[in-house]
């Protein structure tokens, strides 16, 4: 089994094991995907939705569409989102963004919101959604980009060096990929910030969304914390990073609108 295949199986089992508390806990990601449903203004027959995970957003792009198809890494976000929105307007598919199994031209509508950061690399994901729209069709994104996490990040760096948090693509690289797929893009950047009484309720804030999975080789993850690690890596988060007596933590987010001409 090669790497890239170990990592996607890690991914999806996160995201599965996450899915039934998934939108109890995912406020932020909420409220990204809901800035990002501001930038669907064009109607479409058929839109696809990727990484629909609970599919909680696709019900809401029944809005936009007649019909919309969730798409998911994750099998256990798909089954749940069979079970909780029964619709003869939406439908889903267990399928890898990379390579899905559809048709050419096939949508008027592709929406995606936090989900593409996990697509290593890029370039091949957004270069698969090109293939499915159709021509003069738009595809509305949101993604993690660089300076995500960095409270996190920091903290950490000042107890040891390994790598425990994921690196994200800056937001001119996520741009010039779009570009390179051929799409017009029309981008911009915005941060969304979570705060937190504790360093455990801020690690727990990311496991439970399945965000915890690292996609570098030489990151450490699901190593159990002992209690003196927890402690030294609180104290140094409130060393520069405490609002408040809160813990802050950021979500830097790339929002693309690409159009296939």
């Amino acid at each position: 089994m090669s790497s890239t295949t170990m990592l996607k199986d890690r991914i999806a089992q996160q995201f599965s094991r996450a899915a039934s508390a998934y939108d109890k806990v995912a406020d932020v990601q909420y409220d990204i995907a809901q800035e990002t449903l501001k930038l669907v203004n064009q109607p479409a027959k058929r839109m696809l939705d990727i990484g629909c995970g609970t599919g909680r957003i696709s019900q809401q792009l029944l809005g936009y569409s007649e019909h919309v198809l969730g798409v998911d890494l994750s099998s256990g976000m798909i089954q749940f989102a069979e079970a909780t929105y029964p619709s003869s307007r939406l439908s889903w598919l267990n399928a890898d963004v990379e390579s899905m199994p559809l048709d050419s031209n096939a949508f008027d509508g592709v929406f995606s919101s936090m989900a593409l950061q996990w697509c290593k690399p890029l370039d091949k994901a957004l270069k698969e959604i090109y293939r499915v729209l159709k021509p003069q069709s738009e595809a509305i994104i949101s993604l993690m980009c660089d300076g995500s996490f960095i409270e996190l990040d920091a903290a950490w760096k000042a107890l040891d060096r390994s790598k425990h948090t994921n690196d994200f693509l800056t937001h001119q690289v996520i741009t010039n990929s779009a570009k390179d797929a051929g799409f017009d893009v029309v981008e911009r950047k915005q941060h969304f910030t979570t705060y937190h009484s504790t360093i455990l309720q801020l690690l727990n804030s990311i496991k439970a969304i399945g965000a915890n999975t690292l996609t570098t080789k030489q990151g450490i993850e699901n190593k159990p914390l002992s209690k003196a690690s927890l402690v030294q890596l609180e104290e140094a988060y409130r060393e520069c990073y405490e609002v408040n007596g809160k813990l802050l933590l950021t979500y830097q987010v790339s929002f693309l609108k690409m159009k296939k001409q």
